[in-house]
């Protein structure tokens, strides 16, 4: 029997009527609102949004941007351009404190480090500041539908070199936000750029 994939997410209802990226206080979530259940029963369940923290690496003034091949997961997603470095929180993920409550922050910052350690080899020594956006909330695409972004925008240090450790990610190297804008982005990269133009 295979292994069945177990991640964090949300009951939909959590993020309200908020679309677009909004404010972190716009939206709460409490450890009543969260979920861990099989990734196969959540992708095409608008009930529930999988949470995915969305980092967009920044060096100097410019922002880290690369394609998803086709040998990503997503399908929806391959050879689209995007700025944020993510994915799904696992249940391995997951931190409790001494009492034994599910602790979300803590949560959301581990599968952090780690999708950014899959993807580009990098740990929280590399990274000089760290900024929250806020939430990201979209209902065009189907993908749209099912995930909940917390978007950060992560500093790295001037002169270290990025490279993918993935076959999925093609880095396209660091950009204006006007030269990202150029590119055939994903939906979420669209509004994230579109903020980061602003």
């Amino acid at each position: 029997m295979k292994h069945q994939e177990h991640i964090i997410a949300v009951f939909a209802n959590a993020a309200g009527s908020a679309t677009g990226l909004v404010a972190s206080n716009s939206i709460t979530i409490h450890n009543k609102d969260v979920v861990i259940m099989q990734r196969a029963l959540l992708e095409d369940d608008p009930t529930y949004r999988q949470l995915i923290p969305y980092v967009v690496v920044k060096q100097g003034d410019k922002y880290l941007g690369y394609q998803r091949s086709a040998s990503g997961g997503e399908v929806r997603l391959h050879h689209l351009y995007s700025v944020g470095i993510g994915g799904h929180v696992d249940a391995a993920d997951a931190v409790y404190d001494e009492k034994g409550t599910f602790q979300l922050s803590a949560t959301l910052r581990a599968g952090m480090y780690r999708e950014l350690n899959e993807e580009l080899g990098l740990g929280a020594e590399d990274f000089i500041a760290m900024q929250t956006l806020g939430y990201l909330v979209k209902n065009i695409t189907a993908v749209d539908k099912v995930h909940l972004g917390i978007v950060l925008v992560a500093e790295v240090k001037p002169e270290l070199t990025i490279e993918s450790q993935e076959d999925a990610l093609h880095l396209a190297g660091f950009m204006a936000p006007a030269q990202l804008a150029l590119l055939p982005l994903e939906s979420w990269s669209e509004t994230v750029v579109a903020t980061l133009a602003g």
